[in-house]
C-alpha cells in the first residue's frame, strides 16, 4: 500500500538536498573563480615585476589605450642608454612609420623616408586584377647599408 505522507516527506527531503548541493556547488563555483582570479592577479604580479627588473630607468605601467608602454622613472639626459639587448625576440613598426624607422636597429628619422630599401616582390604571373597592391611587394627600409646588411646576414633558424 501506498503512503502518500511518507511519499512528500521524501520529495521535501530530496528538494532540501538538492538546494543544499546547489548551494554547495554555487560555494564552489565561487571559490573557484576566486582561486582563478587569484591567479591570474599573481602571474600579472609576477610579470610586472620581471618587466619593471629590465632597467632602473623606467617602468613599465598600462597605457590608456589598453597595453603596455615603458614611462621614465626619472628625466633622462640626452644619449642615456636606458636599455640594451643582443637581439631582440620580435619587434613591430607601425605601417604608418614602415618608411621612417630602420629595420634593423629602430631608429627613427622622423618624418623622412629612409634611403636604403630591400624589396622583394610576387610572381608576375599570379598576380591579377583583384590582387591589392599591398600584397605584390614586401619592402623593408633601412637607415644605412650596413644594417641592411646585417639585417640579410640574419640567419632565422639561430635565433
Amino acid at each position: 500500500m501506498w503512503n502518500q505522507s511518507l511519499d512528500s516527506d521524501i520529495s521535501s527531503s530530496l528538494s532540501t538536498s538538492m538546494d543544499d548541493l546547489t548551494h554547495l556547488d554555487l560555494q564552489k563555483s565561487s571559490l573557484c573563480s576566486t582561486i582563478t582570479s587569484a591567479e591570474s592577479s599573481a602571474e600579472v604580479d609576477e610579470t610586472t615585476i620581471l618587466l619593471n627588473s629590465i632597467s632602473s630607468y623606467f617602468s613599465v605601467k598600462p597605457t590608456k589605450y589598453n597595453g603596455r608602454g615603458c614611462f621614465a622613472n626619472t628625466d633622462l639626459v640626452q644619449g642615456t642608454i636606458i636599455h640594451e639587448c643582443s637581439m631582440p625576440l620580435s619587434s613591430t613598426i607601425a605601417r604608418t612609420f614602415r618608411k621612417q624607422v630602420c629595420e634593423f636597429c629602430l631608429e627613427f628619422v622622423h618624418g623622412k623616408t629612409l634611403k636604403f630599401k630591400l624589396m622583394s616582390q610576387t610572381n608576375k604571373k599570379t598576380k591579377s586584377m583583384s590582387t591589392p597592391a599591398s600584397a605584390c611587394s614586401l619592402a623593408l627600409y633601412f637607415c644605412s647599408q650596413t644594417c641592411m646588411e646585417k639585417f640579410i646576414a640574419l640567419d632565422i633558424y639561430d635565433l
